[in-house]
């Protein structure tokens, strides 16, 4: 095996490593650090960290979100593709209410990564939704 490919090897088998590491911690911690660290750092996403206004809601969808969804990071070409971090009301995650924030949020983010925490952010959830034009 060549040094080259010895390299190779090492780095995907550290950021591996360091991936698990993080989804650990993110399990463990009641904060978005490692969700940080792990797009920003390790995974080479740009930095957004942008709140999304919900002010024209519809009221039963803006009634289920702690706070305002956060554009977290972005990637691709033009930075089409968006991580999105939505921290819900409830200490219960719930598909119903997830449903409600991700129809709307659709209508301006086509390309996304939807990650759902519940309010103390002990609970979170993943949902990949890449629109087909």
């Amino acid at each position: 095996m060549s040094e080259k490919t010895t390299s190779k090897a090492t780095a995907t088998k550290d950021l591996t490593g360091n991936v698990q590491r993080l989804l650990e911690a993110l399990s463990r911690q009641k904060s978005i650090e490692p969700l940080k660290q792990l797009f920003w750092s390790e995974l080479n996403y740009e930095r957004a960290n942008q709140p999304l206004s919900y002010r024209d809601w519809p009221e039963q969808t803006a009634n289920v979100l702690y706070e305002a969804p956060l554009l977290f990071a972005t990637g691709g070409i033009d930075d089409s593709f968006h991580i999105i971090y939505i921290r819900m009301e409830s200490d219960q995650l719930s598909l119903k209410d997830e449903r409600f924030v991700v129809t709307r949020l659709l209508k301006d983010h086509l390309y996304a990564l939807f990650i759902f925490s519940n309010k103390s952010q002990d609970k979170r959830r993943k949902l990949l939704l890449l629109s087909v034009t």
